[in-house]
């Protein structure tokens, strides 16, 4: 019996080996996102890389390549940072991984600047990502690079000084570092009492410019445009100390004057950043709603003067600084049935934007436990010099939570957590021959689930156990209960319960053997 014992078992343990390795391959989406298909010339526009899959990925590392376009700054996305991002001649590389894996992340943020009229365009030169499966596997990638077309545009002075002029222009953004207020030697200076630090925004659109000039000084010639070093004509303006430009356009602008003494002098350039619209927020949705977990999952962007802050509510409470996704705790969505989701998000211009949203939840209540299956053994204990029973409890639960297994009559309590796939094992040794009943408890954060079911069973002075309702074969194999932990009693699971059997086999020999020879005493 022992020979196909052990037969059988080297016949299973050789089929593990050689089943054939199935994996599911995963499909990666590398994306090149524009915040604008068409910008002026000295306007600023960002470039994301976004990358997403169907399954779970790990690390990243990407090349983009860009031209026709000036590069102004780049700012790190959702994964921990291994290289980068940083500027490499004409491309940006960035190398990152995130902890427990991810589908979406932004990998980076770029902003640029239109230099000249043409196209901007941005392509991945090299790209690796890998999947979240413990082996580095290297995951295929579909490729989506962008481009951005460069426009040129100016806005011509008001035609009366004293007036008002509307104009629309294309959005811009980072602020540019050419503009200073004027020394004094040049005969005259300019300040602006609506925009009065050149390196902030502002979402004022009636940007109000004075000037001094010196006794020398006879006229004025001045230009408003989105040009930094525009040279207003050699013609006299009308000279007021101030002028006032009316519902002017989104974007950074210059003001420009030069004064006319003995000869022209040089011109001097004021810098105004206006941003009169509040950032969008996009894409809000709720993930992982049939889980006491859900993240809330957002795209905020600001084409014009970029994203400062965001905020999250629910249910209208206070506003925390959050980003995107921002995972909820099981007390904000117990016994919810639904939850309501605000977003503020507020750019650099100080505008704000709230979005909110109403979304249904399906897991707000901790479920309770199950008990999988039971299993009865005995081992020698060499310590003490006798046969020690045991008693193996399998269940499920949800992940992470906090299981506590009841054992009575004897009130025996033994608490352990389950594994992030929600699976839990305790072993309780030698109970007492008896009536005994089983039942577990969970607790995730503050909630607590009801009681699981209640298994009765007894255990006879041979150490054999009979579940109430259920057939146990013989000791130290597994009860017929009706939830069986399946990764468990699969081919691996045989390979690794046949040895244990064994050895299970063999202590009862030795208790025979014991026995027998107090009996012949």
């Amino acid at each position: 019996m022992v020979k196909i014992f052990n037969k059988l078992f080297i016949i299973l343990l050789g089929a593990v080996f050689l089943l054939p390795n199935v994996t599911v391959a995963a499909q990666a989406n590398l994306q090149a996102i524009r915040s604008a298909s068409e910008v002026n010339v000295g306007s600023n526009f960002t470039i994301s890389a976004r990358l997403s899959a169907d399954e779970s990925l790990n690390a990243a590392k990407v090349t983009l390549a860009f031209s026709g376009a000036e590069f102004v700054a780049v700012s790190t996305g959702e994964l921990t940072a291994i290289d980068g991002p940083r500027l490499n001649g004409s491309a940006i590389i960035f190398e990152g991984y995130k902890i427990g894996g991810f589908t979406n992340a932004l990998l980076f943020q770029a902003t640029f600047r239109g230099d000249a009229a043409g196209t901007a365009n941005f392509s991945f030169s090299t790209y690796v990502v890998k999947a979240n499966d413990g082996l580095g596997s290297e995951v295929p990638v579909t490729v989506s690079d962008t481009s951005v077309s460069i426009a040129a545009q100016s806005v011509p002075p008001p035609e009366n000084p004293s007036g008002s002029t509307t104009t629309q222009t294309p959005v811009s953004q980072t602020p540019s570092t050419q503009a200073t207020t004027p020394p004094a030697s040049t005969g005259i200076t300019v300040s602006s009492a609506s925009h009065p630090d050149q390196n902030a925004w502002y979402k004022i659109n009636n940007p109000k410019f004075s000037w001094n000039k010196g006794s020398s000084v006879k006229s004025v010639s001045y230009e408003f445009n989105q040009s930094s070093d525009t040279v207003p004509l050699a013609k006299a303006m009308t000279d007021n100390g101030s002028i006032t430009y009316n519902n002017v356009a989104d974007g950074v602008w210059y003001f420009h004057i030069r004064a006319l003494a003995q000869s022209w002098g040089k011109a001097q350039h004021y810098r105004v950043q206006i941003d009169t619209n509040g950032p969008l927020v996009n894409e809000l949705k709720l993930e992982g709603s049939d889980t006491l977990t859900p993240s809330v999952v957002f795209n905020v962007t600001d084409a014009v003067s970029g994203v400062e802050s965001i905020y999250i509510s629910y249910d209208d409470g206070e506003y925390k600084s959050a980003a995107s996704p921002y995972k909820l705790e099981p007390n904000d969505v117990a016994g919810k049935s639904q939850i309501k989701i605000s977003v503020k998000a507020v750019d650099k211009a100080a505008n704000e934007t709230i979005t909110t949203e109403m979304f249904d939840l399906a897991g707000s209540v901790l479920p309770a436990p199950k008990i999988a299956t039971i299993i009865a053994s005995q081992v020698w204990d060499t310590s003490a010099g006798r046969i020690k029973s045991l008693l193996h409890i399998y269940g499920t639960a949800y992940p992470l939570s906090k299981v506590s297994v009841h054992v009575f009559s004897e009130e025996v309590v033994k608490e352990v957590e389950a594994d992030e796939k929600g699976r839990w094992q305790v072993t309780v040794e030698d109970l007492e021959p008896g009536e005994h009943k089983v039942w577990a408890v969970t607790k995730y954060g503050d909630l607590e689930s009801a009681k699981s079911e209640e298994i009765g069973f007894t255990k006879d002075e041979g150490g054999t156990i009979v579940l109430a309702g259920h057939e146990v074969v013989a000791d130290g194999q597994k009860s017929n209960l009706p939830v069986v932990l399946g990764s468990f009693f699969g081919v691996v699971g045989l390979a690794v319960l046949f040895p244990f059997a064994k050895k299970v086999r063999k202590n009862r020999e030795l208790r025979r053997s014991l026995e027998d020879g107090l009996l012949k005493r």
